[in-house]
């Protein structure tokens, strides 16, 4: 398996929507010390590699879910903690 370095770098502007997505994006990481933005990121980014590794087409997810985002973000960030615990 190869991997094409151009492809991952010119994923999201593959998507006519791209700059209000990335925007809306910006703006969550920028305020993620409130914790929710944080957290609705990293559900947005675990629907984009969804989406990505399920061979749908190259757009960026919508921003319509921030609920459904949270959760998924808050999940993966639980999970990621308890995973930290365990001792090696």
């Amino acid at each position: 398996m190869t991997v094409n370095i151009g492809d991952g770098l010119s994923y999201p502007s593959k998507d006519p929507q791209w700059v209000t997505k990335c925007a809306i994006g910006s703006l969550c990481a920028f305020a993620s010390f409130l914790l929710l933005p944080g957290l609705v990121l990293a559900g947005y980014g675990l629907e984009a590699m969804r989406l990505t590794s399920e061979g749908e087409d190259n757009r960026l997810p919508e921003w319509a879910q921030f609920g459904d985002y949270m959760w998924r973000g808050l999940m993966t960030s639980v999970i990621s903690f308890l995973y930290l615990l365990i001792p090696t």
